[in-house]
């Protein structure tokens, strides 16, 4: 939990319109072990109010997406040319498109 915690400091918040809806996505960098239980901790202390997690996944080649609210991450994903459904999705993390916010982190 530590571990999480401390990950979380790092959190950068980015507004993305997509479609006509506005998502607040909380990016953060993480191994994948860690994807669903970082979930657990924002759904219960979602301090910067965001919409959505977006796990920058250092151990492979993807952002693993998860709904905080009641939206609907396959959207996102499919903006940076992933997939999934409606509360859990992913998109690669080497395209053009995401390159933006992966610069943030530098």
């Amino acid at each position: 939990m530590e571990k999480i915690s401390k990950m979380l400091e790092f959190m950068i918040v980015e507004i993305l319109n997509i479609a006509g809806e506005t998502f607040r996505i909380g990016y953060i960098k993480t191994l994948y072990q860690y994807r669903n239980d970082i979930a657990d901790v924002i759904k219960e202390n979602n301090k910067n109010n965001i919409d959505v997690v977006g796990m920058i996944i250092e151990d492979k080649d993807s952002v693993s997406y998860r709904a905080i609210k009641d939206v609907d991450v396959s959207v996102i994903a499919e903006y940076f040319g992933g997939s999934g459904h409606k509360n859990a999705a992913s998109n690669p993390k080497n395209n053009e498109l995401f390159q933006k916010i992966l610069r943030r982190f530098k």
